[in-house]
């Protein structure tokens, strides 16, 4: 878990280094929690080391 959230806040480092403003970002780590497929080989588990957005559209 320390890991993903350590590569979450990189993440979001980059994107307020790229000018989003940091209090629109939240990083959080789903680590073994959620995986996007099950960890039973090396290439699945390379898949899992993702990064996910959701993004949401404010009032104009």
């Amino acid at each position: 878990m320390a890991l993903g959230q350590r590569r979450a806040d990189a993440v979001k480092r980059y994107m307020v280094e790229s000018g989003i403003e940091a209090e629109r970002i939240t990083s959080k780590s789903l680590g073994e929690s959620q995986p996007a497929l099950p960890n039973d080989s090396e290439p699945n588990r390379k898949l899992n080391r993702r990064v996910q957005f959701d993004v949401t559209l404010g009032p104009e």
